[in-house]
C-alpha cells in the first residue's frame, strides 16, 4: 500500500450466487433494475474519483456487469460459500487493486440494500472526511416496539428473563429513553488500512450516520417485496416535490 494521497473511494461490491434464503437474490429487480446493476450505478455517482470493484462467483454476473466496473473478480470458491466472511472478500478485492492508497476510503456496497441513493453515498463520504472518522456505517432507528429493553429469551426452566442484562423495567414503551439502532445495510466505509486489517465488518469505535427513510436488506421475497415498494414510495415522493 502506497503512502501517497491518492483519495479515491474504492467501491467493494459482493454479489455471491448463492443465496440460502432467496434463490438468484442479486438478479432479482427493483424497479427496473438488478440488485447488482443498482449497486453498480449508485457506486456512479459518487461525487468523487472512484474505483468499482465486483467481486463474484457468478458467470452470469460477470458476463452481464463485468464491462460496467473498473475490476471484476471472479472469486475463489472458499470466498463464495455461506459461511465466507465478507471481511475475507473486501481484503480479496483490495488485494487486487493497483496503486491502493492509505489516502483511499473503502466503501462496501452489497447489493442486498438497493434503497440506496446517491445522497446516502456523498454525504458517508463528506462526514468521513470531515470528521476524519477510521470507520462509519449507515444505522435506522429501531422501533420502541422492538427496543432491545423489551426482547426476552428463554430460560431451561421454559421461562423468560430480560434479553439485555440489567435493563430498566419498562412498562410502556414511553418511559424508553435510550435510542437503539440497527445497521441498514447502505453502506460500510473505511480508511484503506483499516479495511486492510480489520477482522469484523464494523471495527470497534466506528462512528454512523442515521438513516431516517425506509430501507430493505433482502434476505427474502418479503424483504424483496418491501424494497420495492419503498423504492416507488420514495419516487412518488420526489415527483410529489417537484410539483409543492
Amino acid at each position: 500500500m502506497t503512502e501517497n494521497n491518492l483519495n479515491r473511494i474504492i467501491c467493494v461490491i459482493p454479489a455471491r450466487k448463492g443465496s440460502e434464503g432467496l434463490y438468484r437474490k442479486n438478479l432479482r429487480f427493483v424497479g427496473f433494475f438488478t440488485l447488482v446493476n443498482r449497486a453498480i450505478k449508485v457506486a456512479k455517482k459518487i461525487e468523487a474519483p472512484n474505483f468499482i470493484v465486483l467481486s463474484t462467483d457468478d458467470e452470469k454476473i460477470i458476463r452481464k456487469y463485468a464491462n460496467k466496473v473498473d475490476l471484476c473478480i471472479s472469486r475463489k470458491p472458499e470466498l463464495s460459500n455461506s459461511s465466507a466472511s465478507v471481511v475475507d472478500v473486501i481484503k480479496d478485492a483490495l488485494n487486487k487493486v493497483q496503486n491502493l492508497s492509505e489516502g483511499d476510503l473503502v466503501m462496501l456496497l452489497e447489493p442486498s440494500s438497493p434503497n440506496r441513493v446517491s445522497n446516502d453515498l456523498n454525504s458517508a463520504i463528506q462526514a468521513m472526511t470531515l470528521g476524519g472518522y477510521s470507520s462509519l456505517i449507515t444505522v435506522s432507528i429501531v422501533d420502541l416496539k422492538y427496543h432491545p429493553y423489551k426482547v426476552f429469551k428463554s430460560n431451561d426452566s421454559s421461562t423468560l428473563s430480560s434479553y439485555v442484562f440489567n435493563s430498566p423495567k419498562i412498562s410502556n414503551r414511553q418511559e424508553i429513553r435510550d435510542i437503539a439502532y440497527y445497521r441498514n445495510g447502505i453502506l460500510y466505509l473505511y480508511k484503506a488500512k483499516v479495511a486492510m486489517r480489520m477482522e469484523e465488518s464494523v471495527p470497534t469505535n466506528s462512528n454512523f450516520i442515521i438513516t431516517l427513510r425506509s430501507v430493505s436488506n433482502v434476505d427474502n421475497l418479503l424483504d424483496l417485496w418491501m424494497a420495492r415498494w419503498f423504492w416507488l414510495k420514495y419516487h412518488i415522493l420526489k415527483l410529489l416535490s417537484t410539483y409543492n
